[in-house]
Parts: structure tokens; C-alpha cells; sequence
């Protein structure tokens, strides 16, 4: 009997081996232990509200990373915040806003869009690898009710940091075994994963009356993509129909839509570090351009 435990013990050992083993191949060889108890997320709540403890008269931008397009050392004097975390979705950037609906006053408001944005099961499901925190904000503003226990924010942080890559891999490893290992990591499938077409919008519907009740000025925004990405959703019938139908409702019903998506197409490679992230230099040029286009509305 002794035996028999001891070899469902070794088995069980070794699978567990493996697998950490495994995740520490995909993220080079290092593991997250540090910044237990303060996710990105919550880091980026605490620096929110420290901005606005003293002024809450704001202008904002909402978004994922592609938020980090602008640089705003140059727009401090007029008051803008911004929040933004990996992979941040319309439904997110929603819940923050409701959240903060009492205590804010928003002049402008732009929000970065991208397909992410029309996934199926926006409402239903949050983004495990990032954002799993957002449901703090389906809890109103309480902070008793924002206070989870330190075992269970460390294990979200610890699956968060280390598991991304991991499930990354595998999904990719499944679609197409050869590319995963060969090639760059594809952006396009990973935002239009999960999208229908047509693709559902009730959450930018959602989020746009309760922005244009909130701000007076609302701007959506798409920001610029390198040509590699850029001609994978040519390329593809789906993705093409899903997203210009996301382009037509925006520019038709809610009006104030800046789509500089192909700006740089064809020019300036040095502008981005990835398909669809900006360099400082690029940053700084769309900037440039997003100033010139709201002096224009």
C-alpha cells in the first residue's frame, strides 16, 4: 500500500515538475514573486484617485495599453488622467466609470477602441490574464468592498504574472504548432478571439450613454497599427467585415470618432516597438495629431 501511495506521489511530483518547469521555459527562466498584495490594477486605482484627492475636474482617457499612445507630460495643465490596464475593454472602462460617476466631473473623454471591444462574452467573462480585478468596480464605491484577502489577491497576482504566458503558448501551440514557435506573437488573432460577426456592441452602447451623460465632449478613438497588422485584417473577410462594421456604427451613431488606424501605414517604422504599439517617436507624432484634431471639434 505504501508503495502504491508513493508511486501515485512520484507521478503526481513529476507532473507537477513539468509543468513548472514549463512555465518557467516560456518566461525566460524567471517567476514573479514580487508585488505580492498590489496587482497592476490596483496600482493603478491608488494613483487615480491620489490625482484627483485634490482636483476632480478632469479630462480622461480609458483604454488598454494602447492608452500609452499619448503622452501627456505636455497636457497636465489641462487636467488630464488617464486609466489604463492590458487589455482593457469598453465593459471595463464602463464599470470605472460608473464607479467614479459621484465624485468625477469629466470635461472630455477619450476612449480607445479595438476589437477586443465587441467580444460575445464581454459582460460575462473578465480577462483572467489582467483585469480579473474589474469586478471591484461592480461593487460600488466602497472600500470595505474593494478589501480582498491577501491569500486571494497574492494567488491572482502569482496566476496573473506567471500563468499569461503559459496559456498564450499553449492556445497558440494548438492553432498552429509550426508558427507558435517560429513567429512573432499574432495580434490580430489574439483581439479578435472571441468575436462574432457581427460583432455584439451593446457594451459600446452601454458605455457611450453613460459617458455622454457624464462628459460634455465624447471621442473614440483608434489609434495606429504597423502595416504587418494592418494587412492580416485585409487578408482576412471576417476580421475586415467585423471591424469596419465597428468603424461604420461608431463614425454613424455616436459621431465623434478619430480613426488615425492607418496614419503611419506605409511610412515610419521606427514608430512602433510591435504591430500595434507605439514608440516614443510615434508616440509622439499621434499626439501630435490627436491635438490638432480636438482643436478642430
Amino acid at each position: 500500500m505504501s508503495r502504491f501511495l508513493y508511486n501515485i506521489f512520484l507521478f503526481l511530483f513529476s507532473i507537477f515538475a513539468i509543468f513548472f518547469l514549463n512555465i518557467l521555459y516560456i518566461n525566460d527562466w524567471k517567476i514573479s514573486f514580487n508585488k505580492f498584495n498590489d496587482s497592476g490594477l490596483n496600482k493603478n486605482v491608488k494613483v487615480f484617485n491620489e490625482s484627483i484627492k485634490h482636483n476632480n475636474d478632469i479630462n480622461l482617457i480609458l483604454g488598454s495599453s494602447l492608452v500609452n499612445s499619448f503622452l501627456l507630460e505636455d497636457w497636465q495643465k489641462g487636467g488630464w488622467k488617464k486609466f489604463n490596464n492590458n487589455t482593457q475593454n469598453v465593459f471595463e472602462s464602463y464599470l470605472f466609470l460608473n464607479h467614479y460617476k459621484e465624485i468625477i466631473n469629466i470635461d472630455t473623454l477619450l476612449i480607445i477602441m479595438h476589437p477586443y471591444d465587441v467580444r460575445e462574452k464581454i459582460k460575462e467573462n473578465f480577462d483572467i490574464n489582467s483585469n480579473g480585478g474589474f469586478e471591484i468596480f461592480k461593487q460600488g464605491n466602497n472600500k470595505n468592498n474593494r478589501r480582498r484577502s491577501f491569500f486571494a489577491e497574492n494567488l491572482q497576482f502569482f496566476i496573473n504574472s506567471n500563468f499569461q504566458s503559459l496559456s498564450i503558448f499553449v492556445n497558440r501551440l494548438i492553432e498552429n504548432p509550426i508558427e507558435s514557435i517560429t513567429h512573432d506573437y499574432d495580434f490580430v488573432n489574439l483581439f479578435f478571439t472571441g468575436v462574432q460577426n457581427p460583432p455584439r456592441i451593446d457594451a459600446i452602447k452601454e458605455f457611450d450613454l453613460l459617458a455622454k451623460e457624464l462628459a460634455k465632449e465624447v471621442f473614440y478613438i483608434i489609434t495606429p497599427k504597423r502595416d504587418n497588422y494592418l494587412d492580416s485584417i485585409i487578408m482576412n473577410e471576417k476580421y475586415k467585415s467585423v471591424w469596419n462594421y465597428v468603424k461604420s456604427y461608431l463614425k454613424e451613431s455616436r459621431g465623434n470618432l478619430i480613426d488615425l488606424e492607418y496614419i503611419f501605414y506605409n511610412r515610419n517604422r521606427d514608430y512602433f516597438i510591435d504591430p500595434i504599439h507605439l514608440s516614443e517617436n510615434g508616440a509622439k507624432a499621434f499626439t501630435k495629431i490627436i491635438k490638432n484634431r480636438l482643436k478642430e471639434n
